[in-house]
């Protein structure tokens, strides 16, 4: 595995693993051995209620206050955004309110809003907005 994450009872989020392309988020692309809690000072005062990280070796993390970051991998454009740099080793915020589910797939990412309205992000979306889907 690339990496494996767990989110603590108090919403920290700990990982370990590979982070080849940086998908610990812990500013580097070193191999943690044991947990260690990622996302560095971005994070660390936040409540983590769901993360979900890839094969293809990205994290996506939602905090309690709704706000959506992700790091690793970039291949793709699978982080969004206009700018299509290859790695973020550091929580990059992904601009997309109401988010209410995240999955990392491979290359892609997909983003549930309120209204149940699916967003794909990829290198498909065009000028860093978002493909935007309704399930």
């Amino acid at each position: 595995d690339n990496a494996n994450i767990l989110i603590t009872a108090s919403g920290k989020l700990l990982g370990c693993g590979a982070n080849r392309n940086g998908e610990l988020g812990v500013g580097d692309e070193e191999e943690r051995d044991e947990f260690v809690q990622l996302g560095g000072d971005k994070l660390r005062s936040e409540c983590i209620v769901k993360a979900s990280t890839s094969t293809a070796e990205h994290t996506l993390v939602l905090t309690a206050n709704g706000k959506l970051y992700g790091f690793g991998s970039n291949e793709s454009g699978q982080l969004g955004g206009n700018t299509w740099a290859d790695i973020y080793v550091s929580p990059k915020l992904i601009k997309l309110s109401n988010v209410t589910d995240i999955y990392a797939g491979d290359y892609v990412s997909y983003v549930v809003t309120n209204g149940n309205e699916l967003h794909c992000i990829s290198s498909e979306a065009r000028d860093g907005e978002f493909n935007q889907f309704h399930r």
